[in-house]
């Protein structure tokens, strides 16, 4: 390998552990991996070939342009400018992807895995003797804002990840099989112990479903999936007092909201999130309220129920983030790309294609209660990892 190539892949590795590091690290890797692929002519040369499909290249441009249609009609909104950001960077970000080669897709996961291995020692040994407040792991130790809900949410997936590796390696007569095992097990009992985060819980559960489903490909094997996956949660709402607690409170604070309308909560203002974007989208079905226009809807909206939470910037659901600001054409353009992915990675009979569906699973319950396009924070490493899981021909 040359230098660049070298760089490259020390920026990818960089880039998969940074999903477990405070923000902005994620963004500056990737943004040098794109510059060193346009300055040096192979790199140009290498990826301009591993071009995707025109199916997803059409359906990503309709992602990401009709967002500047909706605004050229609805006119700007105070959150306008962001949004467009926001989108067209996911798009690029999926076309980065899907353009990464087997050995930079490898680098990355490898950072990963490191990443979560990092994530769960600063975990473990805080319990036992409390760490200083450092930068690098304080957003691991302290449940404030996004980041350490994302850092659950990758460990969770990386849990997944391991575990795909050794139903691949399980007949080598080496310690690999057991290193993956160890690891996997290793990540999932952090998430069931210490993490607060019910995104990260549900996406920890549904990691050995899509393996297994995936690996069997069959009625019985995703009836065995489904068993398997029954057991693992009564035994996680058996022995994990904790995660029993958060969604019995979940359940108390949905029933709240729906008696009294006080949204002054987790669930609650989800809710009336999810309500005020519904309304929004029946009232304007084809091009929404216009992009970047929640911020303007949902502060006076919160004034009557949760005044508290009325400066959030983000609905805690993209897929009706998109449905209200650009209507039912953003939304299908969106659950097209999703759609498309899914389909491939259920085809593509490899360890990638079962990672694959496990980013997809990951990043449809992570939209439907966070923010992962609209939140660089939460999503960042996700979408590029997933895009990347795509077999290059």
């Amino acid at each position: 390998m040359n230098r660049t190539q070298i760089s490259i892949h020390a920026l990818f590795f960089v880039f998969g552990f940074s999903a477990f590091l405070p923000q902005g690290l994620s963004a500056a890797a990737l943004l040098l991996v794109l510059i060193l692929w346009l300055v040096s002519s192979q790199q140009r040369h290498l990826h301009i070939q591993r071009m995707p499909p025109k199916t997803i290249m059409l359906l990503l441009a309709a992602f990401a342009l009709w967002p500047f249609i909706v605004t050229a009609y609805s006119g700007w909104y105070i959150d306008t400018t962001t949004r467009l950001f926001h989108m067209a960077r996911v798009a690029l970000m999926l076309q980065m992807g899907l353009m990464t080669t087997s050995s930079e897709r490898l680098i990355t996961f490898k950072g990963l895995v490191w990443g979560g291995l990092f994530t769960s020692l600063v975990v473990l040994v805080h319990h036992v003797h409390p760490l200083p407040e450092w930068a690098i792991w304080h957003h691991l130790l302290a449940v404030k804002g996004s980041q350490s809900s994302r850092a659950m949410i990758m460990l969770a997936l990386a849990s997944g990840v391991c575990a795909a590796m050794w139903l691949k390696t399980k007949h080598q007569h080496n310690t690999q099989p057991l290193l993956w095992l160890t690891s996997s097990v290793l990540f999932a009992i952090v998430v069931g112990i210490f993490s607060f985060s019910r995104n990260a819980q549900i996406v920890l559960l549904i990691m050995p479903l899509i393996l297994l489903m995936h690996h069997h490909r069959s009625i019985r094997g995703g009836l065995v999936a489904i068993a398997l996956c029954v057991f693992l949660t009564l035994m996680a709402w058996t022995f994990f007092p904790h995660i029993s607690a958060r969604f019995t409170q979940a359940m108390v604070e949905l029933q709240t909201v729906i008696g009294s309308g006080n949204c002054e909560s987790s669930v609650g203002v989800r809710f009336a999130m999810y309500k005020m974007a519904w309304d929004q989208l029946l009232l304007h079905p084809w091009f929404g309220r216009g992009i970047g226009s929640f911020v303007d809807y949902w502060a006076p909206f919160a004034q009557q129920g949760c005044p508290s939470v009325a400066g959030i910037r983000q609905p805690h659901n993209d897929f009706l983030l998109f449905a209200m600001e650009s209507g039912w054409v953003g939304l299908l353009t969106t659950l097209a790309v999703i759609s498309w992915f899914i389909r491939t990675f259920w085809r593509q009979v490899t360890i990638y294609g079962a990672v694959g569906l496990m980013l997809c699973l990951t990043f449809i319950i992570t939209g439907l209660v966070n923010s992962p396009m609209r939140d660089a924070g939460i999503g960042f490493v996700m979408i590029f990892l997933l895009a990347s899981c795509y077999k290059k021909s």
